[in-house]
């Protein structure tokens, strides 16, 4: 009884007569709070309407608060359900029912599909940052169905100066990609940078270790031939196994002491004379004529081996690089590419007797010398060509 009139307590104070009135009340102020809730679009609180509404949903959710918490202190729930009932004389106030344990963040909805997401991937290079020198790169997966040489007119498509922004800044720089962009962007670089822009031109070898392959770590190239073959699988032919030639050789521009064409000079006479300090002057025999003037020489280079000639005296007093090809070529004795992909160049390498050079933790550009400024001037006038 003590628990039944301490519950009629605010019934008294309100002038309520019954719980059954008290519960009727209740119901309507908390109906009339849902009525007033915005649905929908009536969220944006656009219409006058709307406005009302929202005025009366507030007025009557404070008188159903009130009522609710005279009645039984304890509001109504705002969904519609059973009421409860007052507790019988002589008993307790019944506990609030316990609530909903929640489903774990990741639980599927009953009733739903559930659905897998895939973060999107990066567009940073893999190499961007550290330097990455593993080149046992695992094999391409099989290809997905027969492979189909590309015709001219799909030679032409890729080429377009409309695919220029995706191939050459994004592609490369993609961890993962697909099946119609790899052929797109190989097609592309094959057209573009191995050939000028022909598709007669495929019966004869491309150009290696052009200036836009200069921005590509060998690491990234090796990286994209692999996407050539998994797309056309072991049958590479025309202009897709032009594509993994081009990558894979131009990748070994970043370390080969000879390149693959014939009529370009060697560079171990060329880094001889850059590690020494040594002028680069026509009375060099840097050439295979011993009148050959050292432009013509160095006309004859492919951007890539220009790219290390000019970056030679720096390492010549021990400049750190950014660029781990760079400071592999360098400054490793047995540069991992080599060890791993060419046998021959390592050897040849070794039998040259310039590396490894010696890397300087306090090295500064005041150390250069005037023939070294003037070496790279020289250098870079035939980048410039």
């Amino acid at each position: 009884m003590v628990a039944e009139e301490a519950l009629r307590v605010p019934d008294q104070r309100l002038g309520l007569a019954t719980d059954t009135t008290c519960r009727q009340i209740t119901s309507f102020a908390w109906a009339g709070m849902g009525y007033g809730q915005p649905r929908g679009r009536r969220l944006q609180w656009r219409p006058v309407a709307t406005k009302a509404r929202a005025l009366f949903g507030v007025l009557m959710g404070s008188l159903g608060l009130a009522a609710a918490t005279a009645c039984d202190g304890d509001p109504a729930p705002a969904s519609p359900g059973p009421t409860r009932s007052a507790p019988a004389p002589g008993t307790t106030k019944d506990p609030s029912p316990a609530p909903t344990k929640a489903p774990p963040p990741h639980a599927p909805v009953p009733g739903a599909h559930a659905q897998t997401s895939r973060a999107e991937p990066p567009t940073t290079a893999p190499d961007a940052d550290a330097p990455q020198l593993d080149f046992d790169l695992l094999p391409p997966p099989p290809s997905s169905g027969p492979y189909d040489p590309p015709t001219e007119t799909e030679l032409l498509t890729a080429a377009h100066d409309d695919n220029r922004e995706l191939c050459e800044r994004r592609w490369p720089a993609m961890r993962r990609s697909t099946t119609d962009r790899d052929r797109t962007c190989a097609r592309y670089w094959v057209v573009v940078h191995g050939y000028g822009g022909r598709v007669d031109a495929l019966d004869f070898d491309p150009q290696m270790g052009g200036p836009a392959f200069v921005k590509l770590s060998s690491r990234t190239l090796l990286a994209l031939a692999n996407r050539v073959r998994a797309y056309c699988g072991s049958g590479c032919t025309g202009a897709d196994g032009r594509a993994i030639e081009l990558f894979e050789t131009s990748a070994s521009y970043h370390y080969r002491l000879r390149e693959v064409n014939p009529n370009a000079p060697e560079l171990a006479p060329l880094l001889r004379a850059l590690l020494s300090g040594t002028p680069l002057s026509d009375s060099l025999g840097i050439g295979d004529a011993p009148d050959a003037t050292v432009d013509a020489v160095l006309s004859r280079l492919s951007a890539m081996s220009l790219f290390r000639l000019r970056n030679a005296p720096y390492a010549r007093h021990g400049r750190p690089f950014k660029s781990a090809d760079l400071q592999s070529f360098f400054y490793d004795a047995a540069p991992p590419f080599l060890k791993a992909r060419d046998s021959h160049g390592l050897d040849e390498r070794k039998r040259s007797g310039l590396f490894p050079q010696t890397v300087d933790a306090a090295y500064a550009d005041t150390k250069l010398t005037p023939t070294d400024h003037a070496n790279i001037a020289t250098i870079r006038r035939a980048q410039e060509l």
